[in-house]
């Protein structure tokens, strides 16, 4: 897990996480986030111990989120990753194809 102390902010450009079985957060933001045009969250499946179809990760936690991610990408050919977005962060939903 990455920790943020402070606000994150991301105008444009690809925040790049990789996505571990139980290591929820990816990233912790102890403010605001706030995300604007152009914001990419790029995933890629941890090689020895992914998240499995089915599962709801927590990626991002915060104390308010502003914005959403113009494109959600996961390197993956048989999931997808279905962005769910509250106040307090980004969880995402990994569905097969």
């Amino acid at each position: 897990s990455l920790q943020v102390h402070g606000t994150y902010s991301q105008e444009s450009g690809a925040l790049e996480l990789t996505l571990r079985s139980g290591h929820e957060p990816v990233l912790e933001v102890t403010r605001r986030a706030v995300l604007g045009a152009g914001s990419v969250l790029s995933l890629e499946l941890d090689a020895k111990k992914p998240p499995k179809a089915g599962h709801t990760v927590r990626v991002l936690g915060c104390h308010g989120l502003r914005g959403q991610f113009d494109r959600v990408e996961l390197n993956s050919e048989t999931l997808r990753a279905v962005p769910v977005y509250t106040t307090e962060g980004l969880s995402v939903r990994l569905l097969k194809r």
